[in-house]
């Protein structure tokens, strides 16, 4: 149970981030738009996407943070589980 929750903790980090990513580079992409006035539609989502961007740094930290620390947490118990299994200890001692 414990690998599906941090599986399905690792999707929502990638998934974060990924949103936010994107929200990151859409202004990039439309910032030599045909502009239409004020009423401009592509403006208006290159406004939300900018607000979006500077109000999200904290989770496009946490999420990048989550993704590397749970990968290197989950690397270190696999090797500490494979070194320190109680039956790898009694053969050790048997032998």
């Amino acid at each position: 149970m414990k690998r599906r929750t941090c599986f399905y903790a690792v999707c929502a980090a990638l998934i974060t981030l990924l949103c936010v990513l994107i929200t990151f580079f859409i202004p990039v992409f439309a910032a030599d738009h045909d502009c239409t006035g004020e009423d401009c539609a592509v403006c208006a989502v290159i406004s939300v996407c900018k607000t979006l961007t500077v109000s999200s740094a904290a989770a496009v930290i946490f999420a990048f943070s989550s993704v590397i620390g749970s990968a290197a947490v989950g690397s270190g118990a696999a090797k500490f589980a494979a070194n320190r299994s109680p039956v790898s200890l009694k053969v050790k001692l048997l032998s």
